[in-house]
């Protein structure tokens, strides 16, 4: 049977939820002539029946209830935008044992109960979206799952978490130090009143475990990837770095090593200036994907928000909806049982990798201090690329200046001895300042 009215069930109506309705709402002729589809959104589960919603939600029945949009059966597609892990789990399982579509918006479900959540992909693979668990207005997992389906992904390089990265490019085009440039965030809507997910890497983990699960067909436990947020990067570090030819930006990075092994990581990095992540400023994301026969490839925009989220989310319905048995459409798009057929991944933990370092060392300027250092540091198996010093700042009568080292390559291991044991020495004054350097991305 044909149908053109599809009834959608939302979960969640926030932000992200209205962004949604706002979409479907403004381009409802442009969708229905590109698709032959209407959506009609029939009922929404809330937490709070009592909250004052916008006018464009008055025609939507209400409940606190998930069954209430998973058991009914004139919903088509459920549509996930909670945010909740149990509840969008819950959801889920209840969505596809009724044979609906389902959209999520829930990049923890993914991330963190990958070993539920994937089996269920793989049964129902046809009637599932989750675009907008990654990038936005990126499209990076139609990217990875379609037009690099044929290739060998070595390399997955990401700027996609937008609050870190506007504090970051704020901090360095307007000399703010980390907390004036969060305030920023927060007073112009580009930061959770509660930021702590963006800024310590949890967020980028969550998609970076995603995006790397689906390029490398391989089920990796989110506990076991390395993660450092950005909390400890001062203004300073931004002006030495530009100084060195860099820029710093917090990359969640997926690599498959020339022997066969995986490393996921989301941690702030220096990358070079010529580097094509290095424009990328203020609430903007980008992915680099490279591949064996294709190289690089990049793709840019906005990646949070209400409307870039909702393209994403609009887009996987158009998707799922073009899969469902009642639906006649020239776009299908049916992915076979294998798609996400994952074998169990293990992951090469950081402190066996070799990078090139960076250390913002803030010491008292006195007599043998830079011997002491190259001394520790040389004991590591570290080799020195670069030394600066820079003065720092007066602190009880004591001047303190900045040491800036450069290392050639070296394991990760070895740097945080290194810092250990130059943080316990007297001449030690601030905890050491690590970035590493990636001059291949």
């Amino acid at each position: 049977m044909v149908k053109k009215n599809i009834n959608l069930g939302l979960i969640g109506l926030g932000t992200v939820g209205i962004g949604f309705i706002d979409l479907l709402t403004a381009h409802k002729k442009l969708i229905f002539d590109k698709t032959n589809l209407n959506f009609i959104i029939k009922k929404a589960v809330v937490s709070s029946l009592s909250k004052k919603r916008p006018p464009c939600t008055d025609s939507i029945e209400l409940s606190t209830n998930p069954d209430f949009v998973t058991e009914d059966p004139d919903i088509d597609v459920v549509i996930e935008l909670s945010g909740d892990i149990s509840l969008a789990l819950q959801a889920l399982k209840n969505t596809l044992s009724h044979k609906k579509g389902f959209i999520t918006a829930n990049k923890a479900l993914i991330a963190e109960k990958g070993e539920q959540v994937w089996p269920l992909f793989k049964q129902h693979n046809s009637l599932i979206g989750f675009e907008a668990c990654v990038g936005g207005s990126l499209p990076i997992v139609k990217v990875i799952k379609e037009s690099f389906m044929p290739e060998q992904i070595s390399l997955v390089a990401t700027i996609i978490n937008g609050t870190a990265n506007y504090i970051l490019s704020t901090m360095e085009q307007e000399q703010l130090d980390f907390a004036e440039a969060l305030k920023l965030a927060i007073t112009k809507g580009y930061a959770e009143p509660d930021p702590t997910m963006d800024i310590d890497g949890t967020d980028t983990a969550h998609k970076i475990n995603i995006i790397a699960n689906l390029a490398f067909h391989r089920a990796f436990k989110f506990t076991k990837i390395d993660k450092e947020g950005i909390e400890r990067i001062t203004k300073k570090d931004l002006i030495y770095a530009k100084s060195l030819g860099y820029v710093v930006k917090l990359l969640g990075i997926a690599k498959k090593t020339d022997s066969n092994e995986h490393h996921i990581a989301v941690h702030p990095t220096m990358i070079k200036e010529s580097s094509s992540l290095a424009p990328v400023r203020g609430v903007y994301n980008a992915a680099l994907i490279r591949g064996d026969f294709l190289g690089d490839s990049l793709l840019y925009g906005e990646g949070a928000g209400a409307h870039p989220t909702a393209v994403a989310v609009v887009s996987d319905l158009i998707d799922v909806v073009s899969n469902l048995t009642f639906v006649e459409s020239a776009k299908m798009r049916h992915f076979p049982q294998t798609a996400y057929n994952f074998q169990k991944g293990e992951l090469l933990a950081v402190t066996e990798l070799k990078h090139e370092h960076y250390l913002r060392l803030t010491v008292k300027d006195s007599i043998g201090v830079l011997s002491k250092v190259a001394k520790i540091i040389s004991a590591n198996e570290i080799s020195i690329s670069k030394i600066l010093q820079q003065e720092s700042s007066i602190n009880d009568n004591q001047h303190l200046i900045d040491l800036i080292v450069i290392t050639h390559r070296a394991k990760d291991v070895n740097i945080k001895k290194s810092i250990a044991q130059i943080d316990a020495e007297d001449f030690s004054c601030i905890s050491p300042v690590h970035l590493r350097i990636e001059k291949n991305i």
